[in-house]
């Protein structure tokens, strides 16, 4: 006998019949119309079908997917499906779903505890942490039935430039001063592809400040740089984007002769 061809799927085996008759169990797990072939191994021209009507069994799972690379603070959408074991669609899944996530920082959107139709839905969500970060739905009665989507959400754009530098330095030595670029929920904007200017209130013509300086992709939002100071007690270090005034931060740098 033939039919559907799944792992666990069960056909009655080669049999004889008695009386020209005979009564068999079989078990199908694919969703949907099915059919069974009956053939007389001898002769192909003796056959027939059962054609039948397979429902899913009760869900088991929730499968979660999403296509979507979604950008810290925006909104995308992902799809919910209550499975059987077999990865059918339970169409009759009655259950509520509730959601939560890997990323709990506080600008973060979920769905409310919903429903499905026909074992489906649709829905979006915002997370605001860059990294990979999850979504987990959850049945609240029957907590085993679960799933969860794992997704690698990117950072905003700039919002703020961030400039570390020492609290002091000694005069005439170089040290290293750091620009990262962060976003508004404070994860560092790797697409940052600005330009940099630097500036000091140091008088003396030996003070050095880095030149302008356009930030790439190897940089992904934060790069290190060199100032050396001359005037004591105290001069400020500044970095300001070229375009975006807003992008700025200065220090203060205590300037010592030993």
């Amino acid at each position: 006998m033939q039919g559907e061809r799944w792992p666990h799927m069960l056909l009655p085996p080669d049999s004889t019949l008695t009386s020209g008759q005979g009564t068999f169990s079989a078990t199908l797990i694919k969703a949907g119309s099915q059919t069974i072939t009956g053939t007389d191994t001898v002769t192909a021209s003796i056959t027939g079908t059962l054609t039948t009507s397979v429902r899913a069994a009760p869900a088991s799972r929730l499968v979660l997917a999403s296509a979507a690379t979604p950008t810290a603070g925006t909104s995308f959408s992902f799809n919910v499906t209550a499975q059987d074991g077999f990865a059918n669609t339970d169409t009759a899944y009655a259950g509520t779903v509730h959601f939560t996530s890997s990323d709990s920082s506080s600008g973060v959107v979920l769905p409310p505890d919903s429903t499905l139709t026909n074992g489906q839905g649709a829905f979006s969500a915002t997370l605001t942490t860059a990294g990979s970060q999850s979504i987990t739905g959850t049945d609240t009665v029957t907590g085993s039935i679960t799933g969860k989507l794992t997704v690698n959400v990117g950072p905003a754009g700039a919002a703020s430039l961030i400039l570390d530098a020492p609290g002091s330095a000694k005069a005439g030595q170089a040290f290293t001063v750091t620009v990262t670029l962060k976003d508004q929920y404070g994860n560092v904007a790797t697409g940052y592809r600005g330009t940099v200017h630097f500036a000091t209130s140091d008088p003396s013509p030996m003070a050095v400040v880095p030149a302008d300086y356009t930030y790439t992709v190897a940089d992904a939002g934060t790069r290190q740089f060199s100032v050396t100071l001359w005037t004591i007690p105290s001069e400020t270090v500044s970095a300001t984007d070229t375009v975006n005034a807003s992008l700025t931060q200065f220090k203060w740098v205590n300037v010592n002769l030993i």
